[in-house]
């Protein structure tokens, strides 16, 4: 399915909550200019001129990876129940991966007082160039230099956050 935003402010919302098994969920590039959103390789969204993007995620344990966002594009994360992990590399869970192609801000909510252990995963292992200056506090991390696009990810309710650096003075 295709979905064209348009003009104006738009907001995508893709709401699993009921699905009791687990799911992959993967934002990634289309590979002409657009987003595309998989779910369990089966079910396929590409949009374009979305600003907001909303995921409300399953009971069972699920997977979200997130290789890239686009230009403007707010992406929101609710992990729901279950264990979840949730990546931030631009290929998913193959090696080599970065996160500069994160361009808005990411926002993820593992679920605050929910069963399973959340963990979220920032993969820029595959990093090369500049080094980059990364910032952690409780409640996000930034980058400057080649650690994300011009993004940010914000995050609530994890039981575990991984940051793998690039191979610079990082």
């Amino acid at each position: 399915m295709n979905i064209d935003g348009g003009s104006g402010d738009d907001l995508l919302v893709l709401f699993d909550h009921l699905a009791s098994a687990p799911n992959v969920y993967v934002f990634q590039p289309d590979g002409a200019g657009a987003s595309q959103f998989d779910r369990n390789m089966t079910l396929t969204y590409v949009y374009d001129g979305i600003e907001q993007t909303i995921l409300g995620g399953g009971k069972g344990n699920d997977s979200v990876e997130i290789h890239a966002t686009q230009h403007l594009e707010d992406l929101w994360i609710n992990a729901g129940e279950g264990a979840d992990t949730l990546l931030v590399d631009s290929n998913g869970s193959a090696a080599g991966g970065t996160v500069d192609g994160i361009f808005g801000v990411v926002t993820i909510d593992g679920g605050e007082g929910q069963a399973g252990v959340d963990e979220l995963i920032l993969n820029d292992a595959g990093a090369i160039g500049d080094p980059s200056l990364v910032t952690v506090t409780p409640t996000e991390v930034t980058g400057f230099g080649t650690f994300f696009g011009s993004g940010l990810v914000q995050y609530a309710g994890l039981s575990q956050l991984t940051i793998h650096l690039g191979r610079n003075n990082d």
